[in-house]
């Protein structure tokens, strides 16, 4: 192996991924939540003041966090344990750094398709929640 060539250390403990998906997760959600809140109410069928204009920037955070941060902690536990997996399976060569981002792209991929599961159906909620109010 030469100091170009990617190789994986040990995989880290379940946890130590869960935690890492969660703290990524708060660092994303919450400080653009209002914008993105501000987003769907200009997007809304109602209008952006109808919609609620500037009040409550916060309502939906609350669906947001409770289903988008196991979706994070999700995405990182299956990435980690596929990227893994595929490493022992499929080893780098010395010289084939595309097996390497391959099996990036392939871990990846896969981590996103189960995050989505839980990813998509707290869209909606939060989209509803945005427009609507906290009294809606």
């Amino acid at each position: 192996w030469s100091q170009n060539d990617r190789q994986l250390g040990s995989e880290p403990p379940v946890l130590v991924s869960f935690s890492a998906g969660l703290l990524a997760g708060i660092a994303v959600d919450v400080p653009l939540h209002p914008l993105d809140t501000l987003k769907t109410r200009v997007q809304s069928r109602e209008g952006f003041w109808p919609a609620g204009g500037y009040r409550h920037l916060w309502s939906g955070l609350s669906a947001v966090l409770a289903v988008s941060l196991p979706g994070s902690a999700l995405f990182f536990v299956v990435y980690e344990s596929s990227r893994h997996f595929l490493e022992r399976r499929i080893p780098a060569t010395q010289h084939d750094k595309y097996k390497a981002m391959s099996r990036d792209a392939v871990a990846a991929s896969v981590a996103d398709v189960s995050a989505c599961v839980v990813r998509v159906p707290c869209e909606v909620l939060k989209q509803r929640m945005q427009a609507l109010g906290p009294c809606g």
